[in-house]
């Protein structure tokens, strides 16, 4: 019994700690696991996207207003000008969509340096939805 909860917590911290919830691969965006949201911080979160991008991309939590999450990119370098658009792209939406796991969260205020490829604001997953759907219209003219 002993061996299978410290099986169980291992998993637990694995699925919130360095296993991305969403990812988009430049085309859809896709749920990678389901966890309860119930179990789910904001700390765990952020911690499992920084861990993703190891010290490239850095996210920090600033506070939580009604239903929005704040959160800064001190530097952001490495998102605006290196991952080129889809790599941004991708951290943008996989970090939008984690975030707004989170109960009563609607939006993600991200406080960066507008760079090329990724542009500091406030978005939602209806925002990437509505854009993905604009995007595939407009390549299939």
């Amino acid at each position: 019994m002993i061996f299978l909860i410290a099986c169980n917590n291992q998993n637990r911290s694995k699925i919130i700690g360095q296993n991305p919830m969403w990812d988009f691969d430049c085309d859809s965006i896709l749920r990678l696991q389901n966890v309860n949201a119930d179990t789910l911080t904001y700390s765990k979160l952020i911690k499992g996207i920084n861990d993703k991008y190891l010290d490239k991309v850095y996210l920090e939590f600033v506070k939580i207003s009604y239903d929005t999450i704040f959160v800064k990119i001190k530097n952001s370098d490495y998102l605006t000008q290196q991952m080129g658009t889809c790599g941004a792209d991708q951290y943008m939406i996989s970090t939008t969509f984690t975030l707004t796991e989170l109960n009563d969260l609607k939006y993600v205020n991200f406080d960066f340096e507008y760079g090329d490829h990724a542009s500091p604001g406030t978005y939602s997953r209806k925002y990437y939805l509505d854009w993905i759907e604009t995007n595939r219209k407009v390549n299939q003219k």
